[in-house]
């Protein structure tokens, strides 16, 4: 008993939810069946019908911790709560609205099936839909085309935007903006003038971890649209779904492929690994798209044949032949950045599908344009590899120089460059990175100042910040509106005073002075977790000189994926073979508790 509850909670401790019997290391002498019987006996552990006990094991010999159980159990059970929302009825003005809004696509695509349209044509009578697409696939338009189609159904619609951390909340509603511009007179909506981070729109307390909205406090929403989805772990999902009343729609958008949550779940990934439809639900989206449902049988049969990604290959052990949703989920399929004839496209879609030797051939080569490879194999980054991590910033120092007052340059800057590391602690580590860089920035900028200038920037070093200091946020303040994620710059304030100024990428925002901020560290380098939720022109991704199971093909992908021009990697080649070939596994039984609720459904 105490090996199982060990091993149960290191596996939540990695991200999984449960794990199988089978993966319990004790007495090879005692099979399965006979070490089932002898947990239970414990008196500490309890079938999955009764769940009353700290540990639960279910039908498929899976353990859990209860908390977790009860999670994938209270999931299951919302999830399959029929939707009792506004119905839109598909007549021909709708049709002919529809079509107007995916025009712009239908020209781009030249026939191709336009993923976009049919995933918010399914999210349009839908309690709960899932869009899953990577970087480039139309998750902005696809927001955007949603939110006109609430308010067609409804004028009076209460649409609310949420996501993860307060970077990518504030991405999302920077991206909606932008991609509204220029749109016809006739299809202008006023879109949210806010969007949430998860925890501030359940009215989180002071600790996290009770919520002002719960399941008998419901959220005023009609339609509730949360991107990066991926980043969200099991328990705070369970709070969001059970917080949203079943008269509202509740729309995830995420990268499948990407990273998990840091905390135990891969929801998104598990939910949206089977894209299947059903003929009745083709059905309905040819009535409104007028997509032939014949075009779309074999892409569906292809992704049926294959998991998800590689992260979800111990869920086909975990979950047996459960399928999950049903009629839930639309994978965009098309790339509108850049494709497969793109060095980018080509690397992403090498690296997502595995193909190690591929990758380092054509690096090798030099057959990616755009892409850098340093074989720096030493635990130590070399002077030649610290030089090139270093010389992008030579701009962000030069606006510093010319005109530090023009701090909206300043963050134009910071966003077409960024570091990202596997690991925070070593000579590789983010800590050390954003050591190096402050150095170089500190230095740079100093030595061009009049003395009594210096001796001022010298001062304010000892106290731990400089002029131009790039920091992120790392826990949410609801009394400064600050949240884990937000990026700021650190100015001296006329009384020579530490100010931190942040942007919504279109404005400043008020400046707090940094003795009054949250838990924050500098943040030039960040983590690739960290840099979920963000994009940038140009990443330099730096991998550890050891291979790590922390350093896999989910973590490289979504490195990758926050380029939108370039990419440097410094890696050994050991390392980076290692990092494409290695999945990321979460053991997970959401699926198999959303057949036991449809099956205890029948039942009734």
């Amino acid at each position: 008993l105490e090996q199982a509850a060990l091993a149960i909670s290191l596996a939540s401790s990695a991200g999984s939810v449960c794990i199988h019997l089978s993966d319990l290391h004790v007495d090879q002498t005692i099979d399965q069946q006979a070490l089932r019987q002898a947990l239970l006996a414990s008196n500490m552990l309890s079938l999955s019908n009764d769940a009353s006990q700290a540990l639960v094991i279910d039908e498929e010999d899976r353990l859990y911790l209860h908390r977790y159980f009860d999670y994938e159990r209270r999931l299951a059970k919302r999830l399959l709560q029929p939707y009792r929302g506004i119905q839109q009825a598909i007549h021909q003005p709708f049709k002919t609205f529809f079509e107007k809004l995916f025009h712009p696509n239908k020209i781009v695509l030249q026939g191709r099936t336009d993923w976009q349209q049919l995933a918010v044509a399914l999210a349009v009578n839908r309690g709960f839909t899932l869009i899953s697409g990577g970087p480039g696939t139309g998750k902005t338009s696809s927001i955007l085309n949603l939110i006109r189609c609430a308010k067609y159904i409804d004028r009076d619609c209460r649409v609310v935007l949420a996501a993860p951390t307060g970077k990518a909340a504030s991405r999302m509603l920077e991206a909606l903006v932008k991609a509204a511009q220029g749109i016809g007179s006739d299809l202008e909506i006023e879109l949210p003038k806010e969007a949430f981070t998860v925890h501030r729109l359940l009215g989180a307390a002071r600790q996290g971890d009770r919520f002002h909205y719960d399941r008998e406090h419901l959220l005023p929403l009609d339609l509730l649209i949360v991107d990066e989805a991926s980043m969200l772990d099991l328990a705070l999902t369970v709070h969001l779904i059970e917080a949203t009343p079943s008269t509202a729609r509740i729309v995830f958008l995420g990268d499948k492929d990407q990273l998990a949550a840091v905390e135990a779940g891969a929801v998104f990934a598990e939910l949206s690994a089977n894209p299947s439809l059903s003929e009745t639900c083709l059905k309905v989206l040819e009535q409104i798209t007028g997509i032939d449902p014949r075009s779309l049988y074999g892409a569906h049969q292809q992704v049926q044949a294959q998991p998800a990604d590689d992260a979800l290959e111990a869920q086909q052990h975990d979950q047996g032949s459960a399928k999950g949703l049903g009629d839930a989920v639309i994978w965009l399929r098309e790339n509108f950045r850049f494709n497969q004839a793109t060095a980018l496209g080509e690397l992403i879609d090498l690296v997502n599908s595995g193909q190690a030797e591929a990758v380092i051939a054509r690096l090798r080569q030099g057959r990616f344009a755009q892409i850098d490879w340093l074989e720096d194999e030493n635990p130590e980054l070399s002077e030649a590899t610290k030089q090139s991590l270093l010389a992008p910033f030579e701009d962000y120092v030069k606006q510093l120089r010319d005109n530090h007052q023009d701090l909206l340059s300043l963050f134009d800057q910071l966003g077409r460059y960024k570091i990202l590391c596997a690991i925070r602690d070593g000579p590789r580590g983010v800590e050390r990175i954003n050591q190096l860089v402050s150095e170089m920035i500190h230095g740079r900028y100093n030595s061009t100042l009049p003395s009594i200038s210096r001796w001022f920037v010298r001062q304010a070093a000892t106290q731990g910040w400089y002029p131009g200091q790039c920091i992120m946020v790392l826990r949410n303040d609801y009394v400064l509106g600050r949240f884990n994620g937000d990026i700021g710059i650190v100015m001296p304030h006329a009384q020579q005073q530490a100010l931190v100024y942040f942007s919504d990428g279109l404005r400043l925002e008020k400046a707090i002075g940094l003795s009054r901020l949250p838990d924050h560290e500098t943040a030039f380098a960040l983590t690739v977790h960290k840099a979920q939720g963000s994009e940038f022109n140009r990443v330099a991704i730096v991998l550890p000189s050891q291979a790590s199971p922390v350093v896999n093909k989910a973590l490289l992908y979504t490195a990758i994926s926050r380029a939108r021009a370039s990419v440097s990697i410094i890696a050994s080649e050991d390392v980076l073979r290692k990092a494409i070939t290695t999945p990321s596994k979460r053991h997970s039984g959401i699926r198999s508790r959303i057949a036991a609720q449809i099956a205890e459904a029948s039942s009734c």
